[in-house]
This record gives C-alpha cells, sequence and structure tokens, in this order.
C-alpha cells in the first residue's frame, strides 16, 4: 500500500495562490486530478507520494516544504546556469 504523505494545509494553499493558482481546478487540471480531489487534499493535508511530487513540482517547491518540514522555499532562487 502506498504511503500518504501529510502536507501543510495552510502552506499548501498559501503557496497554490502565492504560484499564481487563485483557484484550485487550474493546478488540479495541471497534476491530472480533479478539483474535487485536489480540495480534498487541501483539506485534509493528505495524498500519496506521487501526487505530492506533482504538486511540488506544479508549484516549483520540495516536497519537505509542502509539509512544513523545510521552511525554505525555493521558488525565488536564481540558479546559475552552464551557458557559455
Amino acid at each position: 500500500m502506498a504511503k500518504n504523505f501529510d502536507l501543510d494545509k495552510t502552506i499548501l494553499r498559501e503557496t497554490r495562490k502565492r504560484q499564481g493558482y487563485p483557484k484550485q481546478a487550474p493546478l488540479a487540471l495541471e497534476i491530472g486530478i480533479s478539483r474535487e480531489a485536489y480540495t480534498r487534499i487541501e483539506r485534509s493535508g493528505s495524498t500519496s507520494k506521487r501526487t505530492a511530487q506533482k504538486l511540488a513540482k506544479a508549484l516549483g517547491v520540495s516536497i519537505d516544504y509542502l509539509t512544513g518540514a523545510d521552511t525554505v522555499s525555493y521558488t525565488h532562487l536564481t540558479l546559475p546556469t552552464n551557458r557559455e
């Protein structure tokens, strides 16, 4: 059985809004779930590892950030490139 991840509901909601998803439906569509399924995640904080990974990727943060284990959001960092 797949292990569920417990995401921090407040962090998830605030990160969604900060990253340009004022409504739940567009983010749900982007990660391939229904709005209703996303609403359950945001209300309960519980989801599968796979969905947690998709959420983190779509929102530009780590899973640890969404769980509250890592308080640093990496969405505002500018990483160097190897362009010549």
